[in-house]
């Protein structure tokens, strides 16, 4: 398969054209070889194939499509903190009002997540230090 210098769009409608004509020879005998369908069908791949590429490599590279990816996934945890706070408040209420204690699992978890985000911050300074270039004693990398 040879590339075109132009654009993927231009080599889908010229395959498009040439296949079915491809085809169509076969079909009433102008042609008894195989091949001349099988090349065209797999330029029309090729084209379909490019063309997709294109078009999907554009859209990523649009700012309007990372914004409305940000954009839905920041929806999408406003959505999930909505559902939580919902459940919550149908958690039965202690007798002060409140909801009513953890149980021992639940606390241990949540101590565990606490340690988590500890560790977390604690290994994130540690490489904000070293991108930063200052040894941990203070003293700043040359």
């Amino acid at each position: 398969m040879e590339t075109k210098p132009y654009g993927a769009l231009r080599g889908l409608i010229e395959v498009s054209v040439e296949f079915p004509l491809a085809l169509q020879n076969w079909v009433f005998g102008m042609t008894s070889d195989n091949r001349e369908i099988e090349h065209a069908a797999l330029k029309a791949f090729e084209a379909w194939t490019n063309f997709a590429n294109q078009s999907l490599e554009r859209v990523f590279e649009s700012e309007r499509f990372a914004g409305l990816m940000v954009g839905s996934v920041r929806n999408w945890v406003q959505l999930q903190r909505v559902a939580r706070d919902f459940i919550e408040s149908l958690a039965p209420a202690g007798p002060n009002g409140k909801p009513a204690e953890p149980d021992a699992e639940l606390a241990e978890l949540r101590a565990s997540v606490v340690r988590l985000r500890q560790e977390v911050r604690g290994i994130t300074a540690r490489l904000n230090v070293a991108k930063a270039g200052v040894h941990p004693n203070g003293i700043k990398a040359a």
